[in-house]
């Protein structure tokens, strides 16, 4: 069962979310997801009537999207569980309380 934040615990993720390093993590996150959308809609061109299931009928709705978007991600997360950042430690924070 999971508990609500008491005020200490929502001051605590407040704080730690506006820490440089987690503005930082945002602006990186902002970074990839543009750059994912530019290189699916450069590789896409005009949208086709029947699209394939890679583009999808919009750039965010098909499979190759969040799948680069992922990919794009994951370098900057290899080594976030030796030194987590704000993000990162909210997170396993997180999973730990629910268990």
């Amino acid at each position: 069962m999971t508990r609500p934040l008491d005020a200490a615990e929502l001051h605590e993720l407040v704080d730690a979310l506006f820490q440089p390093s987690a503005l930082t993590e945002l602006g990186a996150l902002m970074l990839c997801l543009a750059l994912a959308w530019l290189l699916v809609r450069l590789l896409r061109g005009s949208p086709p009537i029947d699209a394939p299931i890679w583009f999808g009928r919009r750039i965010v709705d098909g499979v190759l999207f969040p799948l680069l978007v992922l990919e794009l991600l994951l370098p900057g997360d290899a080594g976030s569980l030796e030194h987590p950042t704000a993000t990162t430690r909210q997170s396993i924070d997180e999973r730990t309380r629910m268990k």
